[in-house]
């Protein structure tokens, strides 16, 4: 079975490999989009999107980049 993973996921990193390579036909705008250096790249973006599990984009992209959200108390009782 952990052969049939490892076969499944190479095919997934060739796929995207391949998509990176000539991504112009999957944007809306070629030559415009992602022509700059960003901070998230082409390659990056695609990696983000596949593994969505429906949350908000919040907790997808805490859960993606591996950071736990920056709670805040917004209880001022104990403010004079």
């Amino acid at each position: 079975m952990a052969n049939i993973s490892f076969i499944v996921k190479q095919k997934l990193e060739s796929a995207i490999k391949i998509l990176c390579r000539d991504f112009s036909s999957h944007v809306k705008r070629p030559g415009k989009d992602f022509s700059r250096n960003r901070k998230l790249p082409f390659e990056e973006v695609i990696r983000f999107l596949l593994p969505l599990q429906g949350q908000c984009m919040d907790q997808e992209l805490f859960r993606h980049f591996s950071k736990k959200p920056l709670f805040f108390s917004t209880d001022y009782s104990g403010i004079p």
